[in-house]
């Protein structure tokens, strides 16, 4: 639990990374808001890096840390990037598809990268793509990767990978509950 770890403990390293709760930050399903307890864990984050000050930073999320806002309208993003370059890191974020790397799923997030030093910030090079283009900057860049190449067939598949259907019939109860409970 983050909120009960001393910097002191942190073994030493050059680099953090972060991949903190998504959920007050979603604009998928139910947006709970930056007042979900759970938000509240990149703040901690942050005041660990303030103690520890790791020579670089690498912090994920959903896009939509970049719309989110306190009460006050602040933008959570800019608060992020400000408390970093108060701590004397250049920071820099970029919205980036999993696909895009050979990931056979459309998954966008956000990643901010912050260093300490003045050399500039890499991000990874795109290595697929869903236009098919070949030969971008000189590099052969392949098509997405579509799920359905790293799948078996459901035949091919061992029973026991199965939910049974009791299990299905749990699932449903639960749903049904909590949907009853408003979660």
């Amino acid at each position: 639990d983050i909120m009960e770890v001393h910097a002191d403990e942190i073994p030493e390293s050059d680099w953090w990374c972060a991949g903190s709760p998504c959920q007050g930050f979603s604009v998928a399903g139910a947006r709970r808001g930056l007042a979900d307890a759970r938000s509240g864990l990149l703040g901690r984050w942050v005041a660990l890096v303030a103690e520890r000050r790791p020579g670089g930073l690498l912090l994920e999320n959903v896009p939509g840390i970049l719309i989110s806002r306190l009460a006050d309208g602040r933008l959570v993003r800019d608060i992020i990037e400000n408390e970093f370059k108060k701590l004397g890191y250049k920071i820099e974020h970029r919205k980036l598809n999993s696909a895009d790397y050979g990931v056979p799923e459309t998954r966008k997030r956000v990643i901010f990268i912050g260093t300490r030093t003045k050399k500039p910030i890499f991000y990874p090079k795109l290595t697929h793509s869903n236009k098919f283009r070949m030969n971008v900057a000189l590099e052969k860049i392949e098509p997405w990767v579509p799920v359905k190449e790293i799948l078996l067939p459901k035949d091919k598949v061992d029973r026991k990978f199965f939910h049974t259907p009791r299990m299905i019939e749990g699932f449903k109860k639960r749903k049904a509950s909590n949907e009853r409970n408003g979660k």
